[in-house]
């Protein structure tokens, strides 16, 4: 099943998500590895990975490793900037949760079409694609 209408509503909440996203992971005391880098260095792939996660639910594919590449590209990248396997996980962690927390809020503000078996099939998708 394809979701064309919520792709084009959380990429339109990319920005705001990313920004979030940033300020989470500079305030979270489980990561160390961001500290040299820049807000631009931090934010890098991310919003390559959100549009990457609606193109998949436009299409209506489940995330794979065809289909995953900005998500590979984060996780190389962050490797070598000498990333700690810990600190990626709790920053892909975060932007898990803000994404979750974003579908959540479309669903109950009824901008986004469906109900929970929709926002559930959804997450879903979101959990796999960042689990790939």
């Amino acid at each position: 099943m394809s979701f064309p209408h919520i792709a084009d509503l959380i990429l339109g909440l990319s920005r705001d998500i990313v920004s979030a996203w940033i300020e989470a992971v500079r305030s979270d005391p489980r990561i160390h590895s961001d500290g040299d880098l820049t807000d631009e260095g931090l934010r890098n792939h991310i919003p390559f990975l959100i549009e990457e996660i609606c193109q998949i639910l436009r299409a209506g594919e489940q995330p794979q490793a065809a289909n995953t590449r900005e998500g590979r590209v984060h996780v190389y990248t962050r490797y070598h900037q000498g990333y700690r396997a810990r600190d990626l996980v709790s920053e892909i962690s975060l932007l898990r949760l803000l994404l979750l927390q974003n579908l959540t809020e479309l669903m109950i503000n009824k901008q986004a079409k469906g109900g929970l078996r929709t926002n559930t099939e959804i997450a879903r998708i979101i959990n796999t694609y960042l689990d790939e």
